[in-house]
């Protein structure tokens, strides 16, 4: 089923939160935070195999009008390269949605896997300073 694929693409890439629904077998859509779906265009528009194409005007319009408006003209433009017939839109919630065809959803779960995901880290950060163990001058006594 290509929406599980995309769901674990996404998870895999650290883009959760995130709501994929399959709506008839036409159309399958994705809604993201504005911070995920600027991380998910940029990633998207890092394949260097797809031919450039122009943003198209409505799109020009949105960018610099607030973060979830430049992420939806960001990840409208990086869903173009891979085909006709997709979007995104802000929704009234600040959440930025997309549509994409099963071509095209194909075409961007294999991009995503084919990109290494990135490496886990501690889950917290690394403290610096004295350590865990450092009781101090009055230890002993």
């Amino acid at each position: 089923m290509l929406s599980t694929g995309l769901r674990r693409a996404l998870t895999a890439h650290s883009l959760t939160g995130h709501r994929v629904y399959q709506l008839g077998p036409a159309l399958l859509t994705v809604t993201l935070d504005a911070a995920h779906a600027q991380a998910l265009a940029v990633l998207l528009a890092a394949r260097r195999a797809l031919p450039h194409q122009p943003p198209a005007l409505e799109d020009e319009l949105h960018w610099g009008a607030g973060p979830a408006e430049t992420a939806a003209a960001a990840l409208a433009v990086a869903l173009a390269a891979y085909g006709p017939g997709t979007y995104a839109r802000v929704l009234a919630s600040g959440q930025v949605t997309a549509g994409l065809s099963p071509t095209v959803t194909a075409q961007v779960t294999g991009a995503l896997n084919a990109r290494p995901a990135p490496a886990a880290g501690p889950s917290r950060p690394r403290r610096r300073g004295l350590g865990n163990g450092w009781k101090g001058i009055d230890a002993d006594r």
